[in-house]
């Protein structure tokens, strides 16, 4: 049987795959590499949870975020439970939590195309969603708030 190694440290996840995951909701972003590994909703919830958590950690968080985190992880939880079940009987608690995560989420600041530009001209260098780690694309954005909150008005 197939099973997969899933990303559980942000200082080796590429923020692709965490955009990714944060946008769709879908494990497959959280997949590291296909092989032998364990493969249980265990699994899956703590590396989920492992990655949340060392953002946290690192970088803080705030509370309209939090929010956000905890509706996602409710959800994969519910299509994970259907999944392993074979059912769709969770559906319901999918929608119901998809419908509270759009309702916050339509309350967010700036996107990632626009934190983009900013990184850019911060850096003064393109950043690769794709090669670049979740800790270093949010130790940038880190270090260009600090930079901000010293420029005078």
């Amino acid at each position: 049987m197939l099973r997969v190694k899933f990303w559980d440290n942000i200082a080796e996840m590429p923020v692709y795959n965490y955009f990714k995951l944060n946008e769709t909701n879908e494990i497959k972003w959280l997949v590291e590499k296909k092989g032998i590994y364990g493969n249980t909703k265990e699994a899956i919830e703590k590396a989920f949870t492992s990655i949340q958590n060392q953002i946290i950690d690192e970088f803080g968080i705030g509370e309209s975020y939090a929010e956000i985190l905890q509706l996602k992880q409710e959800i994969t939880m519910y299509k994970c439970d259907n999944a392993i079940e074979g059912t769709n009987f969770y559906n319901t608690f999918v929608n119901i939590k998809e419908a509270e995560l759009k309702a916050l989420e339509e309350q967010k600041g700036a996107t990632k195309e626009e934190m983009q530009l900013h990184l850019t001209k911060f850096i003064g260098v393109k950043i690769n969603y794709k090669e670049t780690s979740v800790k270093e694309y949010y130790t940038y954005i880190k270090k260009l708030n600090e930079n901000n909150s010293k420029q005078p008005d």
